[in-house]
């Protein structure tokens, strides 16, 4: 559906969910005591470093509802179809990609099919597009999820353009839906509070204890995977292995370094220090890795598009290092333990940054007055805020140069030894 098509259904789409809310009963917040959840829905639709960031709610409520049916709806991807099904963590999993639940017929689909399971309860976290899942939900009766202020500066701005500017942040940040949908809603605030500790707040919302469960999740590591990652390793160059991530192409938020600047710095880190360089990533990163080559200009192993997601976990946990930006294979390598060193530019760092093992992980950031200027998953706005969008400059990356990186990556760039 075209950007003008889903605003023009913005006015229906509000109208029938207060429709259903009404039918549904109140959405006033209850008191959280235990309940006896027999069937619980998660809704995912998270990419692969929010999914990490919420696994260890998941482990969490796992382990505190052992009796419990659990079903993970989330998007066709590497983590619906690979990594959750090896996690053990979800009894079922439903795909529905996104653009189905935003047409009437898909959305009516879905909306059956979870009255048809019966669930006594609904997690979904901020990373959770909740446009096309706040009128199914309706009908289940404890409904949990992040909420947050529709807050921002307004020094100089009238009451009546901030009042305009909290109406169209809250329909394009879908803070409506969210708050229409969830009876018990958890509050969240930018750069209060790491991603990993907003979503276990999910699971103590549900009467669920989280201790225990603060450390990184236990990652698949199968024989399988073992195996191809050291056939692929074999054609590596000789020494450490050092990983690099450049990033897709769609990566929203302007927060990718180029990759020829990549390529420079890795080539002199590689030249004074040794190590082997292995290129990881999708098929549709080859065009970044072609550039990467081009600035690199020594022998490399070019894994883009040649793994599994399981298969690049298996080939990171044989990496001593990984190189990239706030992307989804950092945050694995933060999970495995292996050391980051990550170029950081409009994302937060307190939101999706190192929280295990933080003196093996280094952020790579010019630290520029206007970033972060993404906060949970969104850009920042107000009264004389600027952001990637608009900043212009976008000096956060554009003016990191290959020394900076290099001096930082230096700091866990690993002696040089033979694989």
């Amino acid at each position: 559906m075209s950007r003008w098509r889903e605003k023009a259904a913005w006015p229906w789409h509000y109208a029938s969910l207060a429709a259903r809310s009404l039918l549904a009963g109140s959405a006033r917040p209850e008191p959280v005591r235990p309940q006896p959840v027999r069937r619980l829905l998660v809704l995912g639709y998270a990419a692969v470093g929010d999914f990490v960031f919420l696994l260890p709610a998941l482990r969490a409520l796992r382990s505190g509802l052992p009796r419990a049916r659990v079903t993970f709806a989330a998007n066709r991807s590497p983590i619906s179809e690979e990594l959750l099904p090896a996690c053990g963590l979800a009894d079922e999993i439903w795909t529905c990609e996104s653009e189905e639940l935003s047409r009437g017929r898909g959305r009516r689909r879905f909306e059956r099919r979870i009255a048809a399971a019966g669930f006594d309860a609904v997690v979904a976290s901020q990373a959770t597009p909740m446009r096309g899942f706040a009128r199914a939900v309706l009908g289940v009766p404890i409904r949990i999820g992040h909420c947050r202020a529709l807050e921002a500066a307004r020094e100089g701005w009238s009451p009546a353009r901030y009042a305009l500017w909290r109406l169209r942040f809250g329909l394009i940040s879908e803070e409506f839906d969210r708050r229409w949908a969830f009876n018990r809603p958890v509050w969240a605030r930018p750069e209060s509070e790491h991603a990993v500790v907003r979503n276990l707040r999910l699971a103590r919302a549900l009467g669920v204890s989280t201790a225990g469960f603060e450390g990184p999740p236990p990652l698949p590591d199968g024989q399988r995977e073992r195996q191809a990652a050291r056939a692929l390793l074999e054609a590596a160059p000789a020494g450490a292995l050092v990983a690099l991530h450049l990033g897709s192409p769609r990566t929203q938020y302007a927060k990718l370094w180029p990759p020829e600047r990549w390529g420079e710095a890795c080539r002199r880190l590689v030249e004074t220090r040794g190590g082997a360089l292995v290129l990881i990533g999708t098929d549709e990163e080859k065009e970044a890795a072609r550039r990467f080559a081009g600035a690199f200009n020594r022998p490399f192993l070019d894994l883009t598009g040649r793994t599994s997601l399981l298969e690049l976990l298996a080939v990171l946990r044989r990496c001593a290092l990984l190189l990239g930006c706030d992307t989804g294979p950092a945050k694995l390598a933060m999970a495995l333990g292996v050391a980051t060193a990550t170029a950081w530019g409009p994302t937060s760092r307190r939101d999706h940054g190192a929280l295990w093992d933080v003196e093996r992980h280094v952020e790579i950031t010019l630290d520029t007055p206007c970033s972060p200027c993404v906060l949970m998953g969104l850009r920042a706005e107000g009264a004389g805020v600027i952001n990637f969008t608009n900043c212009g400059h976008r000096r956060c990356l554009t003016e990191l140069d290959p020394g900076r990186v290099i001096a930082a990556a230096g700091r866990v760039w690993p002696a040089s030894a033979a694989k």
